[in-house]
């Protein structure tokens, strides 16, 4: 059973997708590679910045967590606008 639930699944999805007129780029109606990385990226930058902003850190480890919460949370946002603007051309 546990081989055929992806199948089942990725079934649903396209069915679901087909009903609703949703389509998502990459393979079938799942997110791409690289949309998932940027929401990482979003995801690991939000995490750093709620963690140096509420526990108490030694000085050195706050400001790594802010600078890594800054670079990826920029670079997440860039790429994201990137893909969403590249997504809209490849449809016209």
């Amino acid at each position: 059973m546990e081989g055929k639930l992806p199948k089942v699944v990725g079934k649903v999805l396209k069915l679901v997708g087909k009903r609703n007129g949703f389509t998502m780029p990459g393979s079938g109606h799942f997110p791409s590679r690289e949309l998932r990385k940027l929401m990482a990226m979003l995801a690991i930058g939000s995490s750093a910045l709620t963690i140096s902003l509420t526990i108490e850190l030694p000085q050195v480890v706050e400001w790594l967590f802010i600078i890594v919460a800054v670079v990826f949370n920029m670079w997440g946002a860039i790429g994201l606008i990137q893909h969403v603007n590249i997504q809209k051309l490849s449809k016209n």
